[in-house]
């Protein structure tokens, strides 16, 4: 070789070769200052070695560097000084190895090939003079490299080792088509594909125009960030795991599955490449998620998952760790959320079918609901401090459900269990199906509303004001503990049932079918159209309806009572409880069966007399009496305004005070 490195002047000082190739046979080649080379460089060595060349000062290979026909010979780069390789290397004949050492800047001009391994290990780092391609077994970049804004094709059969703990920066496109060793911070100005297998050795920065992972990510426990201004493609289909955290601060594409042993935080927007899977401690999404049609599920179990922003055209979405959710979020299909749910803001969700199977807590936010199937909340945990509740959709409830303002159902509900309903005000628009469940309604804000078909509940209790429309069905008692409106004609049938604080019918019907026992009609029923009582009642108000009152069974006074209207008619009598009862019908009243045990009897309006009507005190007809049968009257005294009409009918009176 050239040089024995003996002393100063055993080095060759300059070697100027100006054309035609030139033959490297030596092991060691040294030289002090410049070496410039214009022709072709052979490694000719027949024993297949390793070739050094090394210098303190420039050495420049215009030309390219082949091993000899038939050998493979290495090559060696070091101690200083800087190397510029302007031709190809081992395009022709490739080289065995290619090195770099000590403090040497070398500028890649163009491709270098080789069979085996190539080693940069030098520092400074790796200068591109141009886009450069190289292929070989491994190779490891420990010094860095500068791309200069060219391009960089790392195609290697074995490992590639990034170590961007020193510098690997400035590069135009990173390719690396094999598997890949990262660490440290890589930044390109265009994209980074990883096509091979990429695993972390280190905390790792990906910084560049947009990345591609197609093969596997194994974390090796170490964080990785990625900082790309167009989107990133992470494909997980066969494996992205044992990452410790995974921070994306630019637009990202999934498929497969994600696992980290950390945090996920995507800072932007995601997209769904294929069907999803992420796993980890504490998940985040600041801008949403675009589904494209496919579908997407994480357990995060270290902490509540950040979901914020648009989560749209998602498949099928599965929770099966806690969430937090603040905005819209849209499958075309299911939602499953297996745990607890926390809303950041005012929050929609929309698809096919929800169900919540954990604890919902409001943080004072409005929540909607707009599923085309069934919708299942589960109360039985936690359902509480939601703002406003409005479901469009179907819904089956159970346990407590609790919000600080309304609560609207505009489709159909279900019962899956005991179910209490709590908040200012409550709307029903197509009633309820209460599978023998138990329903309580407490809105203390203004009336709930009650329209549709309401049955099969086991029992149902009114704490707070209602109004009602349409038919209410229970398997026991209905508890009316509040006021009571008609919004519409109403039907209410079940075991029994009491009115507390009567009935303002706002010019509709009401009809009652209570077979349990007596419907207690207490405080101020008025401005009902009709009143059919179809079963028992016991009445301590007054009585107001602007047409009939027809009441085909028992009635008991449990207090003083007035009723008025267009006509009355009474099938099975009243027992008065010694109770006054005045009666005002415009039309004739009929009063039929036994009437008894009343206190005072007051009829205003005409009546029609069936049968025996008994009071302890005094019995007042101001208008017209006909009998429809034969009659018995008893008490103290009677009065008859205008007379009695008899129609061939029997008729007794006993009166111990005086008849007038």
């Amino acid at each position: 070789g050239f040089g024995n490195n003996s002393g100063t002047a055993s080095l060759i000082r300059y070697i100027d070769i100006t054309a035609g190739e030139t033959r490297l046979y030596g092991t060691n080649n040294e030289f002090e200052f410049d070496w410039y080379i214009n022709g072709p460089l052979t490694l000719a060595n027949p024993n297949n070695v390793d070739i050094s060349i090394s210098g303190g000062g420039e050495f420049i290979m215009n030309g390219t560097v082949d091993s000899a026909v038939n050998t493979t010979n290495s090559l060696t780069l070091g101690t200083g000084g800087d190397y510029k390789l302007q031709g190809t290397v081992g395009s022709t004949v490739p080289l065995a190895r290619l090195a770099t050492q000590g403090n040497v800047q070398l500028f890649l001009y163009d491709n270098v090939t080789t069979t085996g391994n190539q080693t940069y290990g030098a520092t400074p780092a790796v200068q591109l003079a141009g886009d450069v391609t190289l292929t070989g077994n491994t190779a490891s970049f420990t010094g860095g490299l500068n791309g200069a804004t060219n391009d960089l094709v790392l195609n290697f059969s074995g490992l590639t080792t990034i170590d961007g703990s020193s510098t690997f920066a400035n590069i135009g496109d990173l390719t690396s088509t094999g598997p890949t060793a990262l660490n440290g911070t890589v930044q390109t100005i265009g994209n980074q594909t990883y096509s091979g297998n990429v695993s972390l050795i280190g905390a790792t920065t990906l910084q560049g125009n947009a990345g591609t992972f197609s093969g596997t990510v194994a974390g090796g426990d170490n964080d990785l960030t990625l900082n790309f201004t167009a989107e990133t493609t992470i494909d997980g289909s066969q494996s992205f795991a044992n990452i410790a955290n995974l921070t994306s601060l630019g637009d990202v594409a999934l498929n497969g599955s994600i696992q980290t042993n950390g945090f996920q935080n995507y800072a932007a927007n995601v997209s769904l490449a294929g069907d999803t899977n992420l796993t980890g401690t504490v998940g985040t999404f600041a801008s949403g998620v675009t589904g494209n049609n496919n579908s997407l599920s994480f357990n995060f179990t270290g902490g509540t998952t950040s979901l914020a922003g648009l989560f749209t055209n998602i498949a099928t979405l599965t929770a099966d760790s806690d969430v937090s959710v603040n905005g819209t979020v849209e499958t075309n299909l299911d939602q499953y959320y297996n745990a607890n749910v926390t809303l950041g803001g005012a929050s929609t969700f929309t698809g096919n079918a929800g169900f919540f199977s954990g604890a919902v807590e409001g943080g004072g936010n409005d929540l909607t609901l707009n599923f085309t199937q069934e919708t299942t909340i589960d109360g039985s945990q936690t359902f509480a401090n939601v703002a406003n509740l409005t479901s469009i959709g179907d819904v089956s409830l159970n346990g407590t459900i609790a919000t600080s303002g309304d609560q609207n159902y505009a489709a159909n509900v279900t019962l899956a269990g005991t179910t209490t309903l709590a908040g200012n005000t409550g709307s029903f628009a197509s009633g309820v199906a209460g599978e023998n469940n138990s329903l309580t309604l407490n809105f203390s804000g203004g009336t709930t509303a009650l329209s549709g078909d309401f049955a099969n509940i086991q029992t149902l209790t009114a704490l707070s004001n209602v109004s009602l429309n349409g038919g209410i069905q229970t398997n026991l008692d209905q508890n009316y503990a509040a006021g009571v409106s008609l919004a519409g004609d109403a039907s209410l049938s079940g075991n029994a049932a009491t009115f507390a604080s009567g009935v303002a019918g706002e010019n509709n019907s009401l009809t009652l079918n209570f077979t349990g026992g007596p419907t207690t009609l207490d405080g101020s029923f008025a401005n009902i159209a009709t009143l059919t009582a179809l079963s028992d009642v016991e009445i301590a108000a007054n009585i107001s309806t602007n047409l009939d009152q027809n009441y085909a069974a028992n009635v008991t006074l449990t207090d003083n009572a007035t009723l008025s209207g267009n006509a009355g008619s009474f099938s099975s009598g009243v027992a008065g409880g010694g109770k006054d009862l005045t009666l005002n019908f415009t039309a004739p009243t009929a009063l039929e069966g036994s009437f008894a045990n009343l206190a005072n009897l007051t009829s205003v309006g005409d009546v029609t007399l069936n049968g025996t009507i008994e009071t302890t005190v005094d019995q007042t007809y101001q208008a017209n009496v006909t009998l429809a049968g034969n009659t018995t009257l008893e008490g103290n005294a009677a009065s008859f305004a205008t007379g009695v009409t008899g129609e061939n009918h029997a008729f007794t009176i006993n009166f111990t005070g005086g008849t007038t």
